[in-house]
């Protein structure tokens, strides 16, 4: 659990996000474990990709004779399940295999699991929610036990750290596809939670998919289908040293862009020494694996954010450090241990602070899917040292020795170690850079850089100056090129910091005034936020905020602005935005005739300094393309770095309302459809009325409407873990949707008996195992016109409008039907998605694993 921790707060901003959720629905930390399994299935095998393909399929293999059964049993508004699982299996559009192929594959994994269900009953089982089903806890003996057994069966079988079991048959597969020959091999995948299921490679017609099983274990270790999936292979290459690195044809948000399996094993004795000396440390979080250094240029790879792999090395446990400070006994002792380096030299290049004796903590969030380290060869040396050689594996750009580095280490007799030296060579990929920002300033990696690096280092010593700053990673031009971190001059600057300031300074007040709860992470209500943008606004500025549905305040000055911009005409404004903790975001649009631009800048409030506030994050960004839509929304994407320079997409999208909104649309979107949203639950991204309710997502709308009712959110009683009594649920559809007790058990997930009484409903709350995130689920409901029908019946226009990566106030157009009761209440009678945009959507995805033909 340490080590999954650490991984989340390391790299994983989005799966802060996903856990967050999980643990806001009750699910508890034991499901976490779970869930982390779960999330390396789904995600390495694309699963989540296939549940949305495999909704909207309209065509399959015409020679499958199960598809048209599958076909009828959608249509029909039924999940396709498989034994007691209550998972649902996908069906794949064109898939490469038959049904009875299929059927073949999915009875080969239940056989080989139930072939180590022996191993699993001796496994520890965690505690969770009946919703869950059992989940296991294979030790690493037992995982490989598992993986042994598998492979002495004749199964192709793999876990983490441990060697594929008959990986010829891999191999003979690639040679097949490389011939042009029709072939298949799965490969059996064995994690701590146990037999996950397994991935069976199809080439055929040219063509190449993967063919998913997955396994759960049910109570006393019996293994039942937990689904399936198919995903279109678009690249597969098996590299000289034995990675199988492939693609599949969609990547998933937040995925890795290749995955990849270690096929032709590794010597026990280089696996070993990657174990102890190279696992942990990092390629692109400082410059340790990406310059050459020994004990003569050692400062030049020392940096206060590498001490937490370092003493993670050291202890084997995750460093707490209490005010992001680390004693510094305990930080030269680790460092000086490890490194040929001395206190002193410490002190200077670290961060040493004298008063409190410490250094400073820095956590660095690195590049997702980054490269790793891997031994390869070594040589034990007469002094007693040992040289490594070491290639970086980068899966995510296509290779298995990006470079190589030698590394020296000196073993100490009580375990211990010591890092002597390094050298790098290219092999496949240039040596990474990387900006690391260091207790004293910017640091640029990678060779070129620390060569200038130690040029500048020189002269601000004979000058006897202290380093504040390294040099500038990038070149002006390529600055200009790329469009971000542009240069900024020096009265812009001035500008941009004074702006702020005045503007805090009006703003004081408010904020000393305002509640701000006894959490550390200021968040202010909409009323003080409003306020503030009020009194902003006395700039004569424009200025918005980050409440919903709220008006600009001098948005005459954006608009002209704006139309003078799509005149040709240059010019520049300032704007204001007022941040949820109470801060401000000063932005100048720039036009230069041509061309747009953003200065941007924020201030922040910061006891610890003098004038009770901070500037951050002064940049300028090129716009890419920007609009002024017939709506009042100014939509524009800044330039942001791309592949290959980062392997996940940087959002550069940005919408704000300029033209404010009518009352009554700002009325009637608060109070109808912002509780809704796009992600969860298809009220509103889906085509029904009462007379069509099949296709609703009954068990995922349940959370939405409880909170529109109860003015909370909701979370799954501890003392019913089993899902919603019946009563309850039906009772909460039936007053917001023109629904029946009947149709209700017809078309959603329920539990137990036919007894009323026993009754429940199921519900879970989003995760990866029921959620792919897609951008056009960040979408806001905005109504933008209201027709009458009578006096209690309107029917409402209304955009999803999505500022993440899409940049599109209207991504659909629907209309809303609701009756009001004349006492506040209102219900839901229908929603049509119009021109057609349902085919401009993601399918959606159903709570419970239910896929409903669109």
């Amino acid at each position: 659990m340490e080590r999954v921790m650490w991984l989340i707060r390391k790299y994983g901003v989005f799966i802060l996000t996903i856990l967050t959720v999980l643990l806001i629905a009750g699910v508890g930390a034991a499901c976490f474990r779970r869930w982390k399994a779960e999330q390396a299935r789904w995600y390495e095998h694309g699963y989540s990709e296939m549940d949305m393909d495999a909704a909207g399929a309209a065509e399959s293999n015409p020679e499958d004779s199960g598809a048209k059964e599958d076909e009828e049993i959608l249509k029909g508004g039924k999940a396709i399940k498989d034994g007691n699982s209550g998972h649902s299996v996908t069906r794949a559009d064109a898939c490469l295999i038959t049904e009875a192929e299929r059927k073949q594959l999915q009875d080969q994994a239940l056989s080989a699991a139930e072939s180590v269900g022996g191993i699993h009953r001796n496994a520890t089982v965690r505690d969770v929610p009946d919703l869950f089903a059992g989940v296991y806890e294979l030790t690493d003996e037992q995982q490989k036990a598992v993986v042994e057994e598998l492979g002495k069966n004749g199964r192709v079988s793999v876990g983490e750290g441990l060697d594929m079991q008959n990986y010829e048959k891999v191999e003979t597969f690639y040679d097949d596809y490389m011939n042009g020959r029709d072939s298949m091999a799965t490969i059996f995948n064995v994690q701590e939670s146990g037999l996950a299921g397994s991935v069976t490679f199809i080439h055929r017609n040219d063509r190449i998919q993967t063919y998913y099983v997955g396994i759960r274990w049910e109570e006393g270790g019996i293994p039942v289908i937990d689904g399936t999936s198919v995903n279109e292979v678009a690249e597969l290459k098996l590299t000289e040293k034995g990675y199988l690195i492939y693609a599949y044809e969609r990547v998933i948000a937040h995925g890795s862009l290749r995955e990849y399996w270690r096929v032709r094993p590794v010597s026990e004795k280089c696996r070993e020494l990657t174990e102890k000396y190279i696992s942990g440390l990092s390629y692109v979080n400082y410059n340790m694996l990406v310059t050459d250094w020994d004990a003569g240029n050692v400062e030049d790879i020392l940096m206060p954010c590498m001490f937490e792999d370092i003493y993670r090395i050291d202890t084997g446990e995750n460093l707490t450090a209490e005010n992001w400070k680390v004693p510094a006994r305990q930080y030269e002792k680790t460092m000086t241990t490890y490194f040929p380096v001395s206190t002193d030299q410490l002190r200077v290049c670290c961060g040493y602070d004298a008063d409190s004796d410490s250094y400073p903590y820095e956590m660095i969030y690195a590049v997702p899917h980054p490269p790793f380290g891997e031994v390869t060869d070594y040589t034990e040396n007469e002094d007693g040292t040992i040289t490594l050689v070491v290639d970086g594996v980068w899966p995510d750009y296509n290779s298995d020795h990006a470079f190589t580095n030698r590394i020296r280490i000196q073993p100490f007799a009580d375990g211990t170690f010591r890092y002597l030296s390094n050298s790098i060579e290219q092999g496949e990929l240039e040596i990474p850079g990387r900006e690391v920002l260091g207790g004293q300033g910017r640091m640029e990696t990678g060779k070129k850089e620390m060569a200038k690096q130690k040029e500048m280092a020189a002269r601000w010593k004979m000058a006897g100056m202290e380093r504040k700053e390294s040099l500038p990673g990038l070149k002006a031009a390529e600055q200009w090129t790329n469009g971000y971190n542009l240069p900024i001059t020096r009265q812009e600057r001035k500008e941009a910091e004074t702006d702020c300031k005045n503007v805090m300074a009006l703003l004081r007040d408010l904020y000393e005034q305002a509640e701000k709860g006894e959490t550390s992470n200021v968040v202010l209500s909409d009323e003080t936020i409003l306020k503030m943008r009020d009194k902003a606004a006395e700039t004569g500025r424009p200025v918005y905020t980050v409440v919903l549905y709220a008006d600009m305040e001098n948005h005459e000055q954006m608009e002209r602005f704006l139309k003078t911009c799509a005149e040709g005409k240059a010019g520049s404004l300032v704007t204001y935005v007022i941040r949820r903790n109470g801060g401000i975001g000063r932005i100048k649009y720039l036009f230069d005739g041509t061309v747009m631009y953003a200065l941007s800048a924020n201030a922040v409030w910061n006891e610890k300094a003098e004038s009770g506030m901070s500037i951050t994050d002064i940049s300028q960004t090129r716009i890419r393309k920007w609009h002024y839509s017939g709506k009042g929304w100014f939509c524009y994407e800044l330039c942001v770095p791309e592949y290959p320079e980062v392997t996940e997409a940087v959002n550069g999208s940005r919408l704000i309302r300029v033209r404010p909104m009518a009352e009554e649309l700002r009325e009637m979107s608060v109070k109808c459809v912002l509780g809704l949203g796009y992600q969860g639950n298809n009220l509103l991204c889906s085509n029904w009325d009462a007379e069509h309710l099949e296709g609703l997502d009954f068990n995922g709308a349940y959370e939405y409407l409880y909170a529109m009712k109860y003015g909370e959110k909701f979370a799954a009683d501890a003392d019913s873990p089993n899902g919603i009594p019946g009563e309850e649920f039906e009772s909460l559809m039936m007053e917001y949707l023109p629904v029946t007790a009947e149709q209700i058990r017809k078309y959603a997930v329920w539990n137990g008996e036919e007894n009323e009484e026993k009754r429940t409903y199921a519900w879970v709350g989003l995760g990866c195992g029921n959620y792919a995130p897609t951008f056009f689920g960040t979408s806001l409901p905005e109504a933008t016109d209201i027709r009458y029908h009578g006096d209690s019946i309107v029917t409402l226009t209304v955009d999803a409008v999505c500022g993440m990566m899409m940049c599109d106030d209207a991504v659909i157009t629907h209309e809303l039907t609701v009756e009001f009761d004349g006492s506040g209440g209102f219900r839901y009678l229908g929603n049509k998605i119009l021109n057609d945009g349902i085919k401009d959507i993601p399918v959606y995805q159903y709570r419970m694993g239910m896929f409903w033909e669109s």
